[in-house]
């Protein structure tokens, strides 16, 4: 019984709560309509165009209170509005459900997206661009339809509750105005600081400039962004030139009226367009990465421009421009491959240009991997001036080798040879060195271009003397024992035509037998003393490596020499006293 008393003390509780609320309602105190409301709408820069001017209509969602994460409708263009592009730089959306997409037959764009957590809140959230041509005469709007907008509750509850379309009207180019009989003639009005009515500039201040009448009394002027609004500010006297500064950005109007004896005559119209805002900012993408080995590199870009629209794109790599693109339909990707680069960090600039000449930078770093670079193995470290220079060397097998010569610094002489299938290659230097000292480098380059760097610069000298050359031949090419054979050849020698020389003065000059006797016993003496060096050079190699069968045979042997080389001279010193004492 209690029990029951209980549940009809709440049901009493509850009616009365929503008694009260009905009731504050109908009184407007409390606002019983949704709190948490969307609002899609289109927005144009302006609601007035000339043919053949771009118009630029831009989606936005609203919503206070309540996060949204999903989008979707259809914006219809005007009838006297061509498509051109649509663009989704600077949207909201994170994922497209489906890309924002033009239908000619129903001259529309249809969209879907979403946005991740935790979605979106706030007031003109960009969702698309859509870029059209004023084609003819005639007004309408660019219309939403099929729309919706979903909040981000867990539920995707619709909170759409209304729309706003943006209306434009297109004029004709030319406006035309009764006038008096007899009355003056459209002034015909130039323009140096926009002398072109169909381009764009980034000069805010016009000047415009129109000829002298000495029968007209006054004029009338006017500069405004609508071509149909009559001048109303009069001169009396009438002037002939006026400076407009600090215009807004768009397109303007500047309209003369002149006056005689006759009445005010037909009015005078000049177009100007200014633009001094830099397209928007945009990065540089690049599909495979900054760090390649790909000589050329391919890169992607690409940004929109709200009033002249963008015109062209300038690339430049470390500062030099290589490149001018045009800019294409409005919002729509370039892509550019690079010329062939050689390796190294490389910084890539894009600038987009409107067509007022305004312009905006986007920055990109590449790093161009080096192939790996050939291996130079054998040149002449020294030669002569009529002997021939061959190189040899191995690479990575089907790549170009290309090889700098550089002589005192001078100007480098670059040859190239081409590897064999198992990667190595010969080159005969083609033209005869002359005296010197040369640095030797090489590098390596792909089928696709791609460069190695290039290897430490080596050293060959250049001489006269042939005999020299085979000396560091045997000492490049062969043993270090070799090299000492062939130095012992060359003293022997030297020493037998001391012995020659020698004897040939003694019967000539009439020298004394012992003379001849001390001569030869020095040149044995110094004989004796480069053999004691090499000697000594095969023993500190045994220091530092082990000697091969060759140069242990040539020690042993050089050694043998040294025995008998001390038994001469010893034998000869004998020989000497004994003369003396006789």
């Amino acid at each position: 019984m209690l029990y029951g008393k209980v549940q009809r003390v709440v049901r009493l509780c509850i009616g009365f709560v929503f008694a009260v609320f009905f009731l504050a309602c109908a009184a407007g105190v409390i606002d019983a309509s949704p709190a948490n409301a969307a609002t899609l709408s289109v927005a144009t820069a302006r609601t007035t165009y000339a043919i053949g001017d771009t118009i630029v209509a831009r989606v936005y969602v609203d919503s206070t209170g309540q996060a949204v994460n999903a989008f979707q409708g259809s914006i219809t263009l005007p009838a006297m509005v061509d498509f051109s592009s649509v663009s989704v730089q600077g949207s909201i959306v994170s994922f497209w459900v489906q890309q924002p997409s033009y239908a000619g037959t129903n001259n529309a764009v249809s969209f879907s997206g979403v946005v991740m957590n935790p979605g979106f809140v706030g007031d003109r959230g960009l969702l698309l661009t859509i870029y059209g041509r004023a084609k003819n005469v005639g007004s309408g709007s660019f219309a939403i339809s099929n729309g919706s907008v979903l909040a981000n509750d867990g539920n995707g509850t619709e909170i759409l509750t209304s729309v706003a379309n943006a209306t434009v009207t297109v004029e004709s180019s030319e406006i035309t105005s009764s006038s008096s009989p007899g009355s003056p003639a459209a002034p015909s009005i130039s323009s140096p600081s926009h002398p072109d009515q169909t381009k764009w500039y980034a000069d805010a201040t016009a000047v415009f400039t129109w000829p002298k009448d000495a029968s007209v009394t006054a004029v009338r002027l006017v500069y405004d962004k609508n071509k149909s609004t009559l001048p109303a500010v009069s001169y009396d006297p009438p002037i002939w030139t006026k400076t407009i500064a600090d215009s807004a950005d768009g397109t303007w109007y500047f309209r003369v009226q002149e006056k005689t004896a006759a009445g005010w005559g037909a009015i005078g119209t000049y177009r100007v367009n200014i633009d001094t805002v830099a397209p928007h900012d945009f990065t540089i993408a690049v599909p495979n990465g900054t760090q390649t080995d790909n000589p050329r590199p391919v890169i992607s870009f690409g940004t929109t421009d709200d009033l002249s629209g963008v015109d062209h794109y300038l690339v430049a790599v470390d500062g030099q421009t290589i490149g001018t693109i045009p800019a294409g339909a409005p919002g729509s990707v370039v892509t550019y491959t690079l010329p062939l680069q050689k390796p190294g960090q490389k910084t890539v600039t894009v600038t987009a240009v409107d067509a007022a000449g305004n312009t905006v930078n986007s920055v990109v770093q590449l790093t161009i991997v080096p192939i790996p670079p050939p291996v130079i193995d054998q040149y002449p470290l020294q030669s002569t001036v009529d002997d021939s220079v061959v190189i040899k060397g191995h690479a990575t097998s089907g790549e170009s080798i290309f090889l700098t010569l550089t002589q005192n610094g001078g100007a480098p002489v670059v040859e190239s040879v081409s590897t064999t299938p198992d990667g190595t290659f010969a080159f005969l230097w083609p033209t005869p060195l002359s005296q010197g000292r040369y640095q030797l480098s090489a590098y390596a380059v792909d089928a696709r271009g791609a460069q190695s760097n290039p290897t430490p610069p080596v050293s060959l000298v250049i001489n006269q003397q042939a005999w020299m050359r085979i000396a560091m031949s045997s000492l490049m090419y062969g043993s270090l024992g070799a090299f000492i054979l062939f130095f012992l050849i060359g003293i022997t020698f030297v020493a037998l035509l001391m012995v020659r020389r020698l004897r040939r003065l003694q019967k000539e000059v009439g020298i004394g037998k012992r003379k001849a006797e001390e001569e030869l016993h020095q040149a044995l003496i110094r004989l004796a003393s480069h053999v004691h060096n090499h000697v000594e050079i095969l023993e500190k190699t045994t220091s530092k490596r082990r000697l091969s069968e060759e140069e242990s045979a040539l020690l042993t042997e050089l050694r043998d020499d040294m025995k008998t080389i001390e038994e001469k001279i010893k034998g000869t010193l004998e020989t000497l006293d004994h003369q003396e004492k006789k």
